[in-house]
């Protein structure tokens, strides 16, 4: 399914969820924090599942997205609804290309770039676009039920994006 590049409606959630962290090196391990905290209770494998989205869309940002005055954050939002769950990543906007939610070829030796393709095997949707101030929002929705369980590791874990 490729992503959705025009602006797509707010969904219908119950609740939004926001924080505002700055670019580091440990931005990925606190958005997956905030994650666990703003899920409390939700099925571990959607709660896993949504720190292992989070975690790859803001590790994207502090790798691709140009730093630089007043560029220095990324915001984390989560909505929940009765049957899924929104997450979105804004950053400060680039002229880059879209990113792509392809994933590499089986058997690829690269050291990077699986991370979206994960995002697209685990989101029922997903897409980007940008909006009016040209900050870039890359969204993904994650069913509860029938979720898959294969991007964990032996503890339950994500398996990747540990950092």
């Amino acid at each position: 399914m490729p992503a959705e590049t025009l602006a797509t409606p707010i969904p219908d959630v119950a609740r939004w969820q926001i924080t505002t962290l700055r670019r580091s090196a440990k931005t990925p391990s606190q958005s997956r924090r905030a994650i666990r905290l703003w899920m409390v209770g939700a099925d571990a494998v959607l709660l896993s599942n949504a720190m292992l989205v989070v975690c790859e869309l803001v590790t994207n940002v502090v790798r691709h997205v140009p730093a630089g005055v007043q560029r220095d954050w990324v915001k984390v939002r989560l909505g929940l609804a009765g049957d899924f769950v929104r997450l979105e990543v804004i950053d400060p906007g680039t002229t880059d290309p879209e990113p792509q939610f392809t994933p590499l070829t089986p058997g690829s030796m690269q050291q990077t770039g699986r991370g979206l393709g994960l995002v697209a095997a685990l989101a029922v949707r997903y897409g980007t676009h940008f909006t009016e101030r040209g900050h870039r929002i890359v969204w993904a929705d994650l069913e509860p039920a029938g979720v898959s369980d294969t991007a964990q590791d032996a503890a339950g874990r994500p398996a990747a994006c540990r950092s």
